[in-house]
């Protein structure tokens, strides 16, 4: 694989900016390659990035997990890197993630759905309750239930409803 990688870069070597950028890169890539050998083999594969300047070296991982035990390995660290580069004095850790946020796993799923059964038990039991907060907490609960298909409705039942079967049950509307 890296012999097509030099031809490509062969034939972009002409461009002085793409020469610079092949050198940044070339160097984050080595400086990756040396904090991780400082590293126990257990952090490596979480080091994603280091940068080396004057006294410091920055370490950069993906979750504060990682950072956390990086940071309590951040003495022996240093004094591992310090036998090659002697200013380093100094490891600090910085958190970067790699993937897109996490997300509730509650939305993820889902959402479960109410039978007719639940919602009529609920609607009994918001009529007993005293607490009216708590009765209208239930009746919203209940018309979140699947509705029956159409096919069940009542043929004597009049097409012609009136406002208040149709609307949320918490609500009270006049009849017409």
């Amino acid at each position: 694989m890296t012999k097509p990688l030099r031809q490509v870069a062969g034939f972009l070597q002409p461009s002085a900016a793409l020469k610079v950028q092949f050198e940044e890169v070339r160097r984050d890539q080595e400086a990756l390659r040396e904090a991780r050998e400082a590293l126990p083999p257990s952090l490596r594969d979480h080091c994603r990035r280091a940068v080396f300047s004057q006294d410091e070296v920055t370490l950069v991982t993906e979750s504060a997990v990682w950072a956390t035990r990086l940071r309590f390995m951040a003495p022996e660290i240093v004094a591992r890197l310090g036998r090659k580069y002697p200013a380093i004095r100094r490891c600090r850790v910085r958190i970067t993630p790699t993937s897109s946020p996490i997300r509730d796993p509650r939305r993820s799923q889902p959402r479960a759905h109410l039978s007719q059964a639940t919602a009529h038990h609920l609607t009994a039991t918001a009529e007993m309750l005293t607490d009216p907060g708590l009765a209208a907490v239930f009746r919203r609960l209940a018309a979140t239930a699947d509705r029956p298909p159409a096919a069940t409705v009542d043929a004597a039942e009049p097409a012609n409803r009136s406002r208040s079967q149709d609307s949320h049950p918490d609500r009270e509307w006049p009849d017409q």
